[in-house]
């Protein structure tokens, strides 16, 4: 996933930048929880919005790292609660795919779209659904969240991806029980069953889940 990657390259990016409090930038700041340094870069006159080299802004960098009170500050400052970095991906994405639910709820409540779109259509449910967080993707989908939105790559939905995750059961049944659709096919003909192993798939027999196979054949 381009999200997944960008997310990585971000830490390899900033975690070797130098310590010198002076000379941090508000990207470093924001990705260490550095409040204090992310103030003054602000008071100083730098873009509360400015985009690092690896395109995320500070608030991106924040809600990955679950620095609350920095993503807080950023927020109160005008920050850009759906600006995208260069995979599409809003700071709600980043927040969820890592699991920083304090901070998924309050991009939320400031405005993100719980259906904002990264590069082939991932939402930040599907992100969700692959970190594999019970209660993000319970607060994704009580919010509005499209539970079977399709992304254009795979026409995957977030079933799709929280099936193909070991040991995802929880997640999967959550998704279910709120509406998903057990037997949506993507591009390549797999359904959830398909993808799911063990207690998953299972799970999805027991709702009446069929490989693509299957469906073609009835």
């Amino acid at each position: 996933m381009k999200l997944l990657l960008l997310t990585t390259i971000a830490a390899v990016l900033l975690v070797g930048c130098g310590p010198k409090a002076p000379d941090i930038s508000i990207h470093e700041a924001a990705y260490k929880g550095n409040f204090q340094v992310v103030q003054k870069q602000l008071d100083a006159g730098v873009d509360v919005n400015v985009k690092h080299a690896n395109g995320l802004a500070p608030l991106h960098i924040a809600s990955l790292k679950g620095n609350y009170k920095t993503a807080e500050l950023l927020i109160e400052k005008g920050a850009s609660i759906n600006s995208k970095d260069k995979t599409g991906g809003t700071p709600l994405h980043h927040a969820v795919l890592k699991g920083n639910k304090e901070i998924a709820e309050m991009l939320i409540h400031k405005g993100a779209d719980v259906n904002a779109k990264a590069d082939g259509d991932t939402s930040p449910l599907h992100a969700a659904a692959v970190g594999g967080e019970r209660k993000i993707v319970e607060l994704l989908i009580s919010t509005g969240a499209d539970v079977n939105a399709k992304d254009v790559s795979f026409e995957d939905t977030p079933l799709h991806h929280a099936a193909a995750v070991i040991g995802n059961k929880e997640v999967t049944a959550l998704l279910i029980s709120k509406g998903a659709n057990v037997n949506a096919m993507n591009l390549d003909g797999n359904t959830p069953q398909d993808l799911a192993k063990g207690e998953t798939a299972d799970l999805l027999r027991k709702h009446g889940g069929k490989t693509g196979e299957e469906l073609k054949a009835e």
